[in-house]
């Protein structure tokens, strides 16, 4: 009678086998696409464009004047008496002046926020007689 042959992996097959997936892994984690600070700067921008905007249509809904202010640590905006975070990278100023108001008609007091992560920063400015928002580069 013959004896079949044995089948499966030896050790030093498995071990092999181990390895060789682990160098890949390994060389494939270095590729992991990196972070980009333009793209999370542009969202941030966008952000407190939002903010902005928010505060001029409850000027219009509430026909009331709304103040916007940077938060004292920089993070975040202050709109009347609520404060609303941009985020811990995000830093924000007005340069200007401390104030952007908005009255009940739409129109604004005028100014520029400038949003700024690391090194980088984009520039957000409220027109005075329509107190619309736009964004510009820097």
């Amino acid at each position: 009678m013959r004896r079949a042959p044995d089948s499966g992996f030896t050790l030093i097959e498995t071990i092999v086998v181990v390895v060789i997936i682990g160098l890949v892994l390994t060389i494939g984690a270095g590729f992991r696409p990196r972070r980009d600070n333009g793209l999370a700067l542009s969202g941030a921008t966008g952000q407190v464009s939002a903010m902005l905007r928010l505060a001029r249509s409850r000027a219009m809904t509430e026909s009331r004047p709304v103040t916007v202010a940077v938060a004292p640590d920089g993070h975040g905006l202050l709109i009347g008496a609520d404060r609303i975070a941009a985020g811990p990278d995000i830093l924000l100023a007005m340069p200007a002046q401390k104030t952007i108001g908005f009255a009940p008609d739409g129109s604004g007091s005028g100014g520029i926020v400038v949003v700024s992560m690391g090194s980088t920063r984009r520039t957000l400015t409220v027109n005075w007689l329509t107190g619309r928002v736009s964004a510009g580069g820097e």
